[in-house]
């Protein structure tokens, strides 16, 4: 990081099987643009990799979404959350509990969601 303030972007990333991630996604993406907030939606089963990891560095906010698979988060999605844990290490002075609503700004590493 070079010490400038993330930008009012939110990154919203998701895995749909059959459909009803994707649903919640884009109607969460509408949400945040009524509301003027710049918004990049990331289809993780087709996303370039590259490209997610180049938004995310900018981001002030990331919204993952994925099915259940095997007790599990989908793998594309776990591979995201890994991505985002890796690009943006949660700081010590943010609070350690996740914000309403079951979104966090960054993974709660005390939840056991991410690998340390």
């Amino acid at each position: 990081m070079d010490g400038r303030p993330p930008k009012n972007l939110a990154i919203v990333a998701y895995v749909s099987m059959h459909d009803s991630t994707r649903r919640m996604a884009e109607h969460l993406l509408e949400a945040l643009v009524r509301r003027g907030v710049a918004v990049e939606l990331f289809n993780l089963t087709r996303a370039d990799v590259g490209k997610l990891a180049m938004a995310l560095v900018d981001a002030s906010t990331v919204a993952l979404g994925s099915p259940t698979v095997l007790t599990g988060a989908h793998p594309k999605a776990a591979e995201a959350a890994y991505l985002v844990n890796l690009l943006k290490p949660k700081p010590s002075t943010w609070p350690s509990s996740a914000p309403t609503a079951g979104a966090a700004r960054w993974p709660n590493r005390s939840a056991g969601c991410c690998p340390t």
